[in-house]
């Protein structure tokens, strides 16, 4: 134990080493503490003030400023009587405002108005307002405390440390102490402008949620939507020593490679684990810089001393240490309370590094991590292994467990090893999950090209979810105490490993494109499901499940709860009000929307799936080790469609409504040839005017005798006339293969 015994006690003592004095907090207990007494008041009457499409109607009361910080007016309260309203400016955020409300424009009435900003709301209350010194103003000094604990925008804290102006803006307002809205712009969002309320049914009843989130419609503004220019550094390297004890400790020291992207930081900050406490942080000669760990947040701030070298790569030493790992008393599982949030973590999602990742575990215990396995060396009853990622990689992660170890055979790359506890767990079921690794793995090389990993580490967790990193994936421990019969485990299995293309291979460019992973990896188990078990029955029977959840959640239409947001959405269409549909629609709806494709393309005289194939694997190969879009994806579907799909894209991405088919057809006595006339009557519902679909039809003419066409449906009804068959139908259907998510009624 002396080489972990000495690294937790390195960490431990550089509590007491390299703790900053509290003279070196100053900056920082500045921006997260200021002075909150009122400086200057004015009488208000009849003032508008305008923030893109929210616009502030200040009717009649009293506006007071808070005394400068650092020389700037940085908030303001006004109470009163006043008016906010909004109508956002696109179709999309008219209808999610409208599922949260009932109305596509807001009006709401306010006796108080808190705001915060940096932007040029003083200098436009100053010319329109006549102020005087002093006054006072109880409960000013609680919104501001709730701001800086569960509202605080990193943004607004670097401005008002760096002392730089920027266009934030942030306004809470209620009426007579009611329920509060919050609205913020924040010029260095990709989306700047947000509409928030506080999240309904839960515990902690100051947290937010976004209704409504758009960009600026402010042509002549200066946006800035480069994330990393507004984090002011991009981190390009990790050199992590980590150390588990025996007692499941855990330390470590993480040194951070970055380039500065902004010259005269203050503070610059990273995301780490509420879980952990950091010790103290070096600069990169070795000096002892002021931070402060907001527990609330999950961010670490670092006081920049001395200032950093604009475009020059510049590094931080963190020490830490936390609970980051927890063992379930009384048996053999752990868990990671966050798997990507045990080292400092960027503040732009995106950032890609690369990794050199050093840990000392306990040599009872297995260990994998992401990355190439440089070394493994015991020395009495520690192990140290280090592990090299060399390409740039969004985040990064490990697991440790007694495990028993089984390799997967195999004659091509990756290799593949699979760990699993004893607790539970059904005979042979790692070798059960391994081949589906593997064989998935092989499905998907096949049907989207080359992946660039080499080996695969699949760990059991003690969790109902799996996750997937580059080279690693975690599994729900079910997967392999439960067996089920309908393909579900094979799905989750191979969900995991599609991620290694989708999610992975081409990153998604915002949360709007989530679900050209999630939906994309769903599918991709499904249509494994379909091949490896060569049943037919279990694919549709998972198709027509998720239908029936999908078609149910739309019912919530009339009266029962808030109606499923579009795939555009996100994330965002998880709220407290709306649990569980973001696995519904971007999961569930967005692998649908993938079947759709794939039956669109379809050719249905030789039932040849050559187009859907050829498209899966250009997008692949088009964007692997980079990110796309929703559109990025619609430009490669319509180059093997060979027709434009805007129409298919906007009712299935951007809007949520889902056609009900009233079928029904007669046959006509066969003409003097012989042939058989057959009219069909469709009655498309539930949808608007201009809705579009190619729907498949089935002609089954008895004794294994089918033809296939696809019939435009438009419009609410439809009738067409079939070619004249050869010979008199047993039966037609309408929607053959379940091609179109919708209700089919037939009138037959």
């Amino acid at each position: 134990m002396k080489l972990l015994t000495s690294l937790v006690l390195v960490c431990a003592v550089s509590v007491v080493v390299s703790q900053p004095c509290a003279a070196q907090f100053k900056t920082l207990a500045d921006v997260f503490a200021p002075d909150v007494d009122i400086s200057k008041s004015a009488s208000v009457k009849n003032l508008v003030v305008k923030r893109d499409a929210g616009t502030f109607f200040l009717q009649e009361g009293e506006i007071h400023l808070c005394r400068p910080h650092s020389g700037q007016v940085f908030g303001a309260m006004f109470i009163g009587k006043g008016t906010f309203s909004l109508t956002p400016p696109n179709d999309v955020e008219r209808k999610q405002l409208q599922r949260f409300y009932n109305t596509e424009t807001v009006k709401q009435e306010f006796t108080t108005l808190f705001v915060v900003f940096t932007d040029s709301t003083l200098s436009e209350l100053s010319r329109s307002l006549v102020f005087k010194s002093g006054g006072k103003l109880a409960g000013i000094k609680d919104y501001l405390t709730e701001y800086l604990l569960y509202g605080l925008n990193p943004a607004f804290a670097k401005t008002l440390a760096d002392r730089q102006q920027s266009d934030y803006f942030y306004a809470c307002f209620s009426r007579d102490l009611g329920e509060p809205m919050f609205y913020e712009i924040n010029a260095g969002a990709s989306e700047e402008v947000m509409l928030m309320r506080r999240q309904r049914n839960d515990g902690n009843s100051h947290r937010r949620e976004i209704v409504c989130q758009f960009e600026r419609q402010n042509a002549d503004a200066i946006r800035n939507q480069d994330e990393a220019m507004q984090a002011g550094f991009k981190i390009e390297h990790y050199r992590i020593e980590a150390g588990i004890s025996e007692s499941f400790a855990f330390a470590a020291n993480a040194q951070v490679e970055f380039q500065v992207l902004r010259p005269a930081q203050t503070l610059i900050y990273f995301y780490l684990s509420s879980a952990l406490s950091v010790d103290s942080v070096l600069s990169g000669n070795g000096e002892r810089l002021a931070f402060l760990m907001n527990n609330n947040s999950g961010i670490l701030w670092v006081e920049c001393s001395p200032k950093f070298i604009l475009n020059q790569t510049s590094m931080l030493r963190v020490y830490y240490h936390g609970d980051v790992l927890v063992k379930f008393t009384g048996s053999n599982y752990f868990y990671l309370l966050d798997p990507s949030g045990w080292y400092p973590r960027s503040p732009q999602w995106f950032n890609k590094a690369t990794f050199d990742l050093t840990f000392h575990t306990p040599a009872r215990l297995k260990f994998c991590s992401i990355g190439d396995n440089l070394s493994t060396q015991t020395t009495g009853d520690i192990v140290t292994s280090r592990w090299l990622a060399k390409s740039p990689l969004r985040n990064a992660s490990f697991n440790i467990g007694f495990f028993e170890e089984r390799k997967i055979e195999s004659q091509t790359p990756p290799a593949i090893t699979v760990l699993t506890t004893i607790s539970g767990r059904r005979k042979d079921m790692e070798k059960e999950a391994g081949e589906d690794i593997q064989q998935s793995f092989m499905f998907f090389e096949k049907m989207f090209g080359k992946c660039a990993v080499e080996k695969l580490y699949a760990t059991e967790i003690p969790y109902a979810h799996g996750e997937a990193f580059p080279g690693l994936i975690h599994l729900s421990a079910w997967t392999f105490i439960y067996a089920s019969s309908d393909g579900s485990d094979e799905l989750f299995r191979a969900h995991e490993v599609a991620h290694q293309w989708w999610g992975i291979g081409v990153g998604f460019k915002t949360y709007h494109d989530q679900w050209l992973s999630e939906g994309f990896a769903e599918y991709s188990g499904l249509w494994y499901v379909q091949t490896a078990l060569k049943d037919n029955g279990k694919f549709f029977d998972m198709l027509r499940t998720w239908k029936d959840e999908i078609l149910s959640n739309r019912q919530e239409l009339f009266g029962k709860g808030q109606e499923a947001g579009p795939i555009w959405l996100g994330h965002r269409t998880n709220s407290s009000t709306t649990r569980g549909d973001y696995n519904l629609i971007i999961y569930k709806k967005g692998a649908w929307v993938l079947h759709m494709l794939r039956n669109l393309l379809i050719d249905l005289k030789t039932m040849k799936e050559d187009r859907f194939t050829d498209m899966m694997k250009e997008f692949y190969t088009t964007y692997a080790g980079s990110v796309a879009s929703t559109a990025d994806f619609q430009k490669i579907v319509e180059k093997h469609a060979g027709m434009p799909m805007d129409w298919f894209f906007k009712q299935w991405i951007y809007e949520t409504a889902i056609p009900k088919y009233q079928f029904g057809y007669t046959v006509a006595a066969p003409n003097a040839e012989g042939k058989y006339q057959v009219n069909c009557r469709i009655a498309q519902l539930n949808v608007p005017a201009d809705f579009q679909m190619y729907v498949p039809v089935k002609i089954d003419f008895g004794g294994g005798k089918l033809a296939r066409l696809r019939v435009l449906v438009k419009g609410d009804t439809k009738e067409i006339t079939l070619p004249l068959l050869p010979m008199k139908p047993e039966r037609i259907t309408f929607n053959d293969l379940e091609s179109v998510l919708c209700e089919v009624e037939n009138l037959n």
